[in-house]
C-alpha cells in the first residue's frame, strides 16, 4: 500500500532508438481494495448505505429512484480508482 490512496497505476516500458514500447500495464488499487487494507468490508458498507436509503424512503426524504441511483453511484465509486479519473 503506497498510502491511503493506494498504489497508482504503473507501466513497464522499453526504450528503443525509434521510441518506446509499453511492455506491461499494472492497474492501481480500487477504492474497495484500499478500504479492505484498513479493515472495511465492501458488503457491510453497501448494506449500511442501503439501510440508510430504506429509512430515508420510509421517512419521505428520498424517492425509491433516488435511493437506487445513490446506491448505484456508491457501488461504482467503490469499484473505481482511488486517484482522479476522467468523467465519462
Amino acid at each position: 500500500l503506497h498510502n491511503l490512496f493506494g498504489d497508482t497505476d504503473a507501466v513497464h516500458i522499453s526504450i528503443h532508438e525509434s521510441g518506446y514500447t509499453v511492455d506491461h500495464y499494472v492497474p492501481g488499487d480500487t477504492v474497495t481494495e484500499v478500504l479492505t487494507y484498513v479493515q472495511y468490508g465492501r458488503a457491510e458498507m453497501v448494506d449500511s448505505v442501503r439501510q440508510f436509503t430504506e429509512e430515508s424512503i420510509a421517512a419521505g426524504n428520498i424517492t425509491k429512484q433516488e435511493a437506487k441511483s445513490l446506491i448505484k453511484h456508491y457501488e461504482e465509486g467503490l469499484s473505481g480508482y482511488t486517484y482522479l479519473e476522467e468523467m465519462e
